[in-house]
């Protein structure tokens, strides 16, 4: 596995290669918010590992060039350097969501696969919801 610094490397080379291939006109905050869209759609379709790192490592120096272009706030104290990030609490929030805890209360998760299932509330509600798809197909 290579180590942060050498991922860093990575990016920076391919930040050189941008440099040397793109308009000297700057882009827009949103045209590269745009290119790192696209890349990362290439990178969650692409067909092997190495064609998705490639991607990343694309969007990583989109995200670089942008941030040279438009400047970033360092992580400080100020912004809980210290505190886990949204995705690391969203993580722990669902791991706390675990169905055992609400079995207790007559809760349980919906796991089912397919129509076949469904009690008959549950179909009367889809079989509104495609009436309503439907009416406004017509309108």
């Amino acid at each position: 596995m290579p180590t942060r610094k050498a991922v860093f490397n990575i990016i920076d080379s391919e930040r050189n290669s941008q440099d040397q291939h793109l308009p000297a006109m700057p882009f827009e905050l949103f045209d590269w918010l745009n290119f790192i869209d696209d890349h990362l759609l290439r990178a969650r379709t692409a067909g092997t590992k190495v064609e998705a790192t490639d991607e990343l490592r694309n969007l990583s120096a989109c995200a670089v060039a942008a941030m040279e272009q438009y400047g970033v706030r360092p992580r400080t104290e100020e912004f809980n350097v210290n505190q886990p990030t949204n995705l690391s609490k969203l993580s722990g929030m669902l791991s706390d969501l675990d169905e055992s805890q609400f079995s207790r209360q007559g809760v349980r998760a919906n796991n089912d696969s397919d129509d076949d299932n469904m009690d008959a509330y549950d179909k009367e509600i889809a079989a509104q919801f495609n009436k309503e798809d439907e009416n406004e197909d017509d309108d």
